[in-house]
């Protein structure tokens, strides 16, 4: 919970109605750094990224009210990130030049904002940062491949993600089983439903359970499937291969 502590300490819990800010969002904008009053879209963008996983990974240990706070979080942040986006700020609210760094903003291009600030202050003091424009292609491809995870009956205890998710290296595969000896197989599908590679193909202990893979050279990117099968029980996971 430290981690998440030390993070949440640096986002914004008020929505600032006044001025400029009256006609985007503020509440749960993260800052920089403690010292820094704006909101930063290269740092709400990672750490949405890294929140996503610590879920996936601590789920089933961390409190309901720490699990709330970071669902919140996490629907939140697109919302924030869209008014980073020039285009979509009011008139007047955007500096043209010269910035800090003696660029001018051009508020027709979908670069975000590298400070989006409250009231009367005008954001873009900072200027545009390629460095934050990664957001959107994160956010819509999590939705792309967001998968609802049925809620399992007792006393079952069956369960299957990867992280990270896209990926364009490898991803690890988590999975869980609930009985000693349980015999377990975890294939990776294509959308054709042609089997790329078969990871898993053993009997396991109960527990969690983790299975790095390396997509082959031979495959292309795009979306895969990976199924986990058990004697009674299986689990369908999509995620996309950034290639």
């Amino acid at each position: 919970l430290m981690p998440l502590a030390n993070l949440m300490r640096l986002v914004w819990w008020w929505e600032c109605d006044y001025g400029y800010a009256e006609h985007y969002q503020t509440t749960m904008g993260l800052l920089p750094m403690a010292e820094a009053n704006v909101i930063t879209a290269m740092e709400q963008h990672h750490s949405y990224t890294y929140l996503c996983e610590y879920l996936q990974l601590g789920r089933d240990v961390l409190p309901q009210a720490a699990i709330e706070l970071v669902e919140r979080y996490l629907r939140q942040t697109p919302q924030v990130l869209y008014y980073t986006l020039a285009p979509h700020l009011p008139a007047g609210a955007v500096i043209s030049g010269p910035t800090l760094y003696d660029s001018w903003n051009d508020r027709s291009l979908m670069i975000p904002l590298e400070d989006l600030r409250e009231g009367w202050q005008k954001s873009g003091i900072l200027g545009q940062q390629i460095y934050g424009a990664g957001a959107a292609l994160v956010m819509a491809a999590e939705q792309a491949t967001a998968v609802r995870q049925p809620q399992p009956k007792e006393p079952q205890d069956w369960h299957l993600a990867n992280f990270p998710n896209p990926f364009n290296g490898g991803t690890t595969f988590c999975y869980r089983v609930s009985r000693n000896g349980e015999p377990v197989s975890l294939a990776i599908y294509n959308v054709l439903g042609q089997c790329v590679e078969i990871l898993v193909d053993a009997p396991h202990a109960a527990g969690t359970h983790m299975k790095q893979w390396r997509p082959p050279e031979t495959i292309g990117g795009g979306i895969y499937w990976a199924v986990l099968q058990g004697t009674d029980e299986s689990a369908v996971l999509k995620f996309l291969y950034l290639h």
